[in-house]
């Protein structure tokens, strides 16, 4: 079976961690025929957990799994068995949809088509248990602030000081950038601060609760987006609409009691609870759009994950907060 370069494939994506060296048989082929190929070449074939049935353009037509050759008659021609609704993925997919789909379906191992469906090979068992330990490695470091490190796991033991702070340092700068942007706008919102100090105690929960749902919704579309290759961002959002809009009444709703049995102020309570429903929305449908920008490009969405998407949270939940807080002052005092 002809095959491309891996390299000319996509970085992380299916065809470069395709293997072609698998058992691929004519439509016409008897379960004889099959069992010969299979002993003649059994050293050759990195996989035979699957025979694959393909048509004279080469298209994939079905499979057949080792034990049910087995099964049935030798002169039984592979049409007749084979089982036609099959599981493949384009050469360009991403890696880790590759995994996933392993695991949904309980496959050892997935078919890898070009775009004309055209069968340009398989990848294994252990190429998808080593893509799943590689793929959620690197999740884990992007969403704690750390570059991946070039080779296997043992890599944070053995690399050098010098390499460990290459890889923690930047996205600890960046992190510093935005904690200064933060000071500049809190400092930009002077008078709302000046009439009530009791704002700037509201700060850290409203930028954690923001937070904490915005990483919610985050993680549950990267999931949903790396199981399925195309997901409608509309019907995506409209969902996720409806259920921070819940989450965030009820967390408002809950502020607002709080400062107001605390502080026995209702123009503070009307700023907590108006500001922590408006981040909250805002985060929620920030986190889902961010992840889907980075997968429009091509680009890892757990990287939104990390320090970037937290920080540029923080900033928004300020922005909000005090804005509402500007425009509540306006009408009522807080104290």
């Amino acid at each position: 079976m002809q095959t491309a370069p891996r390299l000319e494939h996509p970085p992380e994506s299916a065809g470069r961690i395709l293997t072609a060296r698998i058992p691929v048989v004519p439509l016409e082929t008897t379960i004889a025929d099959v069992e010969r190929l299979l002993i003649q070449k059994h050293s050759y074939f990195d996989s035979i957990n699957y025979i694959y049935v393909v048509d004279r353009q080469g298209l994939l037509c079905g499979v057949l799994s080792i034990k049910s050759i087995f099964r049935v008659p030798k002169v039984t021609r592979v049409k007749d068995v084979m089982v036609t609704d099959v599981i493949s993925v384009r050469a360009a997919v991403d890696q880790e949809r590759v995994a996933l789909l392993a695991l949904k379906y309980n496959l050892k191992a997935i078919p890898v088509v070009d775009k004309d469906d055209r069968l340009v090979g398989v990848i294994t068992s252990d190429t998808i248990l080593s893509t799943l330990q590689h793929e959620s490695k690197e999740d884990l470091l992007l969403r704690a602030g750390v570059q991946r490190f070039d080779r296997d796991a043992v890599d944070p033991l053995s690399a050098s000081v010098f390499t460990h702070v290459k890889k923690r340092l930047p996205w600890l700068l960046f992190g510093l950038l935005g904690g200064t942007l933060g000071a500049a706008i809190i400092s930009s919102f002077e008078e709302a601060l000046a009439a009530e100090l009791l704002l700037a105690a509201f700060i850290p929960t409203l930028v954690y609760i923001a937070d904490a749902v915005g990483t919610q919704s985050e993680m549950l579309f990267v999931q949903a987006s790396a199981r399925e290759e195309r997901v409608s961002l509309r019907k995506y959002l409209k969902r996720e609409l409806q259920v921070s809009s819940i989450l965030a009444l009820t967390l408002a709703c809950a502020l607002s009691g709080a400062a107001f049995f605390w502080f026995k102020s209702g123009a503070l309570a009307i700023t907590v609870g108006a500001a922590l429903l408006l981040a909250v929305l805002a985060a929620s449908m920030f986190a889902v759009i961010l992840p889907w920008v980075l997968i429009r490009l091509r680009r890892d969405p757990a990287v939104a994950s990390g320090p970037f998407v937290t920080i540029l949270s923080d900033l928004l939940t300020i922005i909000v907060y005090f804005s509402v807080a500007e425009m509540v002052l306006q009408f009522l005092p807080v104290s």
